[in-house]
């Protein structure tokens, strides 16, 4: 028969084509014009033994001793209880694959909780790091820190006879250091140099000649692990101009006077409003002596005692001014004094009070040592002296 793949012409008993190997398609015995059904088998290795005869020996005896038998590759046969079995899918000799275990979502996981630990941990250490860069001041004086409080620069300290000459010459000074609204501002000194409750906060401008001013709060605040510094604060902030710690030692227009100036700029708001509080410092008597005011004729003369050696003479200016034994609003009252009467100054006292009187006016000054005509001694409260 002729094979229905090359059409090579084989023996009718061949199942197999001598030229390409494929199945032949034999007549059935008995059954006249039908097409006989290949049989099936299990598998490859299930076929008889066979042997491919060359066409040019198909009438040639077959000599058996060099015949070799024709060796087939088995190859796996699927049936429907294998798993994974799939009828319209080609075998790729690949083995079935199994599903991933959980082990890689665990792996994720701790990946991903590792990685948001260290970005927690990286945020507290810049953030310690940060905080341990402040910029603080090396050596004494009182200086600014920038926002970032990482850089430090000082107010320089000038010394000033006269409060109402200094206030003139550093406002026409525009080299002042510039300062934020809201400054960092740091005081690094002995208590004893620079005491806080003498300390004063004063807008430059509002300094008078008759010794009225203006200050304004701050708030000293303690800096961990340095005992001697502190952080003056302005919760409220400043407005545009130009201002001075200072230090008031003596009459507003004669003493010893420190000031550490600045300037303002760029602020949110032009004046101060209710922040700033009125102040009245001492100022030095007149050279030529005071007129006596005629005392009240029920206050009897006094008995005639001889004044000090060398001293100088004041007089009060205000009625019912409280002698006192010692230089301080709490000692005890030892007698009062009435306006124009004269008094023998004997010293100063070196320490300073702010008083507000009935009226409501405010004074800040030291205390004068005196002696009456009758020879009383005891301290006078200065701001009642000329």
């Amino acid at each position: 028969m002729n094979c229905p793949s090359c059409n090579q012409i084989n023996e009718n008993e061949n199942l197999f084509c001598v030229s390409c190997g494929g199945h032949l398609s034999p007549v059935a015995a008995g059954a006249s014009g039908s097409q006989a059904v290949p049989p099936t088998f299990g598998g490859v290795d299930d076929l008889p033994p066979t042997r491919f005869i060359p066409q040019s020996q198909t009438n040639q005896p077959i000599d058996s001793s060099d015949s070799v038998p024709t060796a087939f590759i088995s190859t796996p046969v699927f049936n429907r209880s294998m798993p994974n079995f799939n009828p319209s899918t080609s075998y790729s000799g690949a083995q079935p694959v199994q599903k991933s275990s959980g082990k890689f979502v665990w792996i994720g996981a701790l990946v991903f909780l590792l990685l948001i630990g260290g970005g927690i941990g990286a945020y507290f250490l810049i953030n310690k790091q940060s905080a341990s860069a402040e910029m603080l001041p090396d050596y004494l004086g009182l200086f600014f820190q920038n926002k970032d409080k990482n850089a430090v620069s000082e107010i320089t300290k000038r010394d000033f006879p006269n409060a109402v000459s200094a206030k003139d010459e550093l406002l026409k000074n525009e080299s002042l250091p510039t300062v934020e609204a809201k400054p960092n501002l740091i005081l690094y000194a002995d208590g004893k140099d620079v005491p806080l409750n003498d300390l004063k906060l004063v807008q430059l401008d509002s300094i008078k000649d008759d010794g009225t001013l203006k200050q304004i709060n701050f708030q000293p605040a303690p800096i961990d692990g340095k005992p001697e510094m502190k952080r003056l604060r302005i919760p409220d902030g400043l407005a545009n101009g130009k201002y001075a710690f200072a230090l008031f030692d003596g009459f507003l227009d004669e003493g010893k006077h420190k000031f550490w100036a600045f300037q303002v700029k760029n602020a949110d708001k032009s004046d101060n409003g209710d922040l700033a509080k009125a102040l009245t410092l001492s100022m030095k008597p007149q050279t030529s002596p005071t007129p006596a005011v005629a005392r009240q004729p029920n206050i009897p003369a006094p008995p005639t005692v001889p004044p000090p050696s060398g001293a100088s003479v004041v007089y009060c200016t205000s009625s019912n001014v409280v002698l006192r034994a010692g230089p301080s609003q709490s000692a005890a009252k030892i007698g009062n004094l009435y306006s124009g009467q004269r008094l023998y100054v004997l010293g100063y006292s070196d320490n300073y009070e702010s008083f507000t009187s009935k009226t409501g006016k405010s004074f800040y000054s030291n205390y004068v040592r005196i002696q009456t005509d009758n020879g009383k001694n005891g301290w006078v409260y200065r701001a009642y002296t000329r």
